[in-house]
């Protein structure tokens, strides 16, 4: 695994820690962090209620995941999906050092590994960054990463260290996504950049959501979803916008992604959890289905108003 006793600092204070083998200490505020299985816990001493919540359940998702995680096989890879996918890897270069933040069980920072990159795989979850650790290990790859348990809003590596920060529909979870982004800035370096690849638009959560609550069509779905989930209402482009500005990078991209796609793979789920489940397996998507929306989406991300108001959004940020 990567070294990372020189990046690592306190989150209560921001002081620096000494590791001491089976914790890291910190000389300024003597806070003691616990180290399990090669994995630093670097959260801070208080976590509000919700927090925890949101660290019990990506722990419960990373041992047993839920269905709404299981159902992604209905998601078809098209030309274009591949294309968004590539996007951001433009913005990466050779031994680029990484923070792959709310990284769940590390399936896209092992991408990132695969790409040339360097990765410091994180989360709220220790469980989830316990997986993680096992994934990279299974594909021979943990010498290009570290592992870590951490609040995104409390980050404890220091500043300018990483060359980007990797999130993945995860920002719209937090409750100060403000305050994390202002960390993100912090410990990136001059140049450095921001990936958002895959954050929720605001629109899904404050109409088709409620629709489909009130439609009886997300029976059992509540409780697969995280309490930020629940909470949260996704990131319109505006407050997209507002919060780089106000953090202080440089929007680069703001890509939309998924129209009517999103439309069918939303749709095929909540039919999915609608049907005995004698019938489930015969329920599927074809390709040429998917092949043929995303062939509309082109253009509908062409048109003004509704290029608003995809599912998802693809953002590429630019410390300066």
């Amino acid at each position: 695994m990567l070294e990372i006793d020189d990046w690592v600092i306190c989150p209560e204070c921001k002081g620096s820690l000494r590791n001491e083998g089976r914790h890291y200490l910190c000389l300024k505020c003597r806070e003691q962090f616990p180290i399990e299985a090669g994995i630093p816990i670097l959260l801070p001493k208080k976590l509000s209620d919700f927090k925890k919540a949101e660290a019990l359940f990506y722990s419960r998702q990373a041992e047993s995941p839920s269905l709404s995680v299981l159902q992604r096989n209905f998601y078809r890879s098209s030309l274009y999906d591949r294309h968004l996918d590539l996007l951001p890897y433009q913005f990466l270069s050779q031994n680029f050092l990484v923070l792959s933040l709310g990284g769940g069980t590390g399936l896209h920072g092992l991408n990132l590994v695969k790409h040339g990159c360097r990765v410091v795989e994180s989360d709220l979850a220790f469980k989830a960054v316990s997986k993680a650790k096992e994934r990279y290990d299974c594909a021979s790859l943990a010498e290009r990463a570290a592992f870590a348990t951490i609040d995104a809003e409390r980050i404890p590596f220091r500043s300018e260290l990483f060359d980007v920060v990797h999130i993945c529909a995860a920002l719209h979870q937090l409750t100060e996504p403000l305050t994390a982004l202002k960390e993100i800035f912090r410990c990136l370096k001059s140049k450095g950049v921001l990936l958002l690849t895959g954050e929720p638009n605001a629109w899904f959560y404050q109409s088709l959501r409620p629709l489909a609550s009130l439609l009886h069509l997300r029976a059992g779905q509540r409780e697969e979803q995280s309490v930020g989930d629940e909470r949260n209402r996704g990131i319109s482009k505006n407050r997209m916008k507002y919060l780089l500005k106000e953090t202080g990078l440089a929007l680069k991209v703001l890509q939309p992604k998924y129209y009517l796609t999103g439309f069918l793979y939303h749709s095929t789920e909540a039919i999915y959890r609608l049907l005995p489940s004698r019938q489930k397996e015969r329920l599927t998507i074809r390709q040429w289905e998917v092949d043929i929306l995303t062939a509309i989406d082109r253009i509908l991300q062409g048109i003004p108003v509704v290029k608003d108001y995809p599912f998802l959004w693809l953002v590429v940020a630019e410390k300066p």
